[in-house]
């Protein structure tokens, strides 16, 4: 089983954005896109609207009535010292 979770945000100020994801234990596989291309960290990100990506693949070998429930999290951080500002957009709690 596959799950697809996917935001938009805005960069204000360029700079350095890395992408961090926590996924359950159940989670084979994870994949990360910004703007469609492969990649967890993006070293100079320009100013401009972007996408982010992430494809979960659950393990088949668990037993579908068994198999505990999963979670997807993914987290834009940008250090401190590097200066880019971005907000998420379409924002759900």
């Amino acid at each position: 089983m596959d799950v697809i979770l996917e935001g938009e945000f805005q960069v204000t100020q360029p700079g350095s954005l890395a992408v961090v994801v926590n996924s359950s234990s159940s989670a084979s596989a994870v994949k990360v896109l910004i703007d469609d291309q492969a990649s967890s960290t993006m070293p100079n990100i320009a100013v401009g609207k972007h996408r982010v990506t992430a494809l979960l693949t659950l393990a088949n070998n668990v037993a579908p009535a068994s198999q505990e429930p999963f979670f997807l999290r993914v987290t834009l951080n940008a250090p401190p010292s590097n200066g880019a500002r971005f907000e998420i957009l379409n924002k759900e709690e």
